[in-house]
């Protein structure tokens, strides 16, 4: 019976995964005030996650410039603007170690971009 038991007990285990609801690529980011490290550390899920909180952030207070923020209808239409988002923090962050904290590149990033009007 022990042995007839632990190989259900892992299909059931693949079965329960394979039907569980992907979370969305836009939900769980953490990072907002991390550290570089922590950036660095962080899986790129979370850092695309993140992104998509800071450019929702500004697009629902209006202040992307006009192509950006009228050219996105879904949250699909966010996702280039987050993984380019995240090769730019990537890039800002390379070496750094200490301060500043994740936000404050974004915020300088979309300056700089001219993502914000």
């Amino acid at each position: 019976m022990k042995y007839i038991t632990l190989p259900l007990a892992i299909i059931l285990v693949i079965l329960a995964s394979a039907f569980a609801a992907p979370q969305e690529w836009y939900k769980g980011g953490t990072l907002a005030n991390a550290t570089p490290i922590e950036w660095k550390n962080a899986t790129q899920r979370n850092k695309v996650a993140t992104c998509a909180d800071f450019i929702a952030s500004l697009w629902s207070k209006k202040m992307l410039k006009p192509s950006i923020q009228n050219s996105i209808e879904s949250m699909e239409d966010f996702k280039p603007y987050c993984y380019r988002l995240v090769a730019e923090i990537d890039v800002a962050l390379r070496g750094s170690t200490v301060s500043p904290k994740v936000s404050e590149i974004a915020t300088a990033l979309f300056i700089t971009e001219k993502w914000v009007k």
